[in-house]
């Protein structure tokens, strides 16, 4: 059976491909968890049910 549905990236890789753009653009710490949210195109509550602060989305890198 061919599965019809369009590939979707989850949110968290979406936060983390954000968070990685803003801050290869601005630097880390000029990026706030708000633009990220933004960037990644998700809702507010979304970005901290996947991580608590900036910190744990740099720690998914490592």
């Amino acid at each position: 059976m061919i599965n019809n549905k369009p590939f979707r990236i989850n949110n968290k890789q979406k936060i983390v491909d954000a968070a990685f753009d803003l801050s290869v653009k601005y630097g880390f710490d000029n990026v706030s968890m708000k633009q990220i949210q933004e960037a990644a195109d998700i809702g507010a509550g979304s970005i901290y049910y996947h991580f608590k602060n900036k910190n744990e989305i740099l720690e998914y890198y490592s």
